[in-house]
């Protein structure tokens, strides 16, 4: 059921960044981002809800099956790595609360 809220067909835009989920491909500007899966899968999340906050629980749960274990610090580490490969400016922390991609 989360796969099929995942907008497979649409293209997510947001300022320079460019996802295709369906291809699972992920644009700035024009140079193509290689991202892991765990990492396209936050983006994804945030892209899907841009402007509103998510708790990092929320995260998980999208990103993860009913099976697996989570890392305490997995959402930090792939918010970081992000960061470092879409640009620092692109995930804001909210203390207390979560992270956050503001509507442009």
């Amino acid at each position: 059921m989360r796969r099929s809220q995942s907008r497979a067909t649409e293209l997510l835009k947001w300022r320079e960044l460019t996802v295709n989920p369906a291809a699972q491909t992920t644009f700035k500007g024009d140079q193509r981002v290689q991202l892991t899966a765990r990492e396209f899968g936050v983006l994804i999340h945030l892209l899907i809800h841009v402007g509103e906050p998510q708790h990092k629980a929320k995260i998980e749960e999208s990103i993860y099956g009913w099976d697996e274990e989570v890392e305490s610090n997995a959402i930090e580490v792939y918010v970081s790595a992000l960061r470092k490969k879409i640009g620092v400016d692109t995930i804001r922390t909210i203390r207390g609360v979560g992270y956050v991609m503001e509507k442009p």
